[in-house]
């Protein structure tokens, strides 16, 4: 898209495009009968950077998208706030912004 490709085109030449290169589009790059069910559920179009997967599905099965750094992510924002001297404040640096 950067380059001029509309939405649909450079979507396209992520999925039947590719799957025509490599010779498999009779079984992949679109969701037709009989074609493999491989499927990510998407918070935006997934040509964005912003976008988030919140699932995938191999198959028509689901897949696990717990790794590594989603389980540190949870184990860290459930941590205990400390409890720190009321002249500590002033020490405290700015809020941590996530993205979400």
């Amino acid at each position: 898209m950067a380059h001029g490709l509309s939405e649909d085109r450079a979507l396209r030449a992520l999925t039947l495009d590719a799957a025509g290169i490599l010779g498999v589009d009779s079984e992949l790059g679109s969701l037709d009968v009989g074609k493999q069910g491989d499927v990510i559920v998407c918070t935006d179009s997934p040509l964005q950077a912003s976008n988030k997967v919140v699932a995938a599905f191999i198959d028509g099965q689901p897949l696990d998208l717990a790794n590594k750094h989603t389980e540190n992510d949870a184990k860290w924002l459930a941590r205990p706030t400390p409890k720190l001297p009321p002249e500590a404040e002033k020490l405290n640096g700015p809020p941590v912004m996530r993205l979400e």
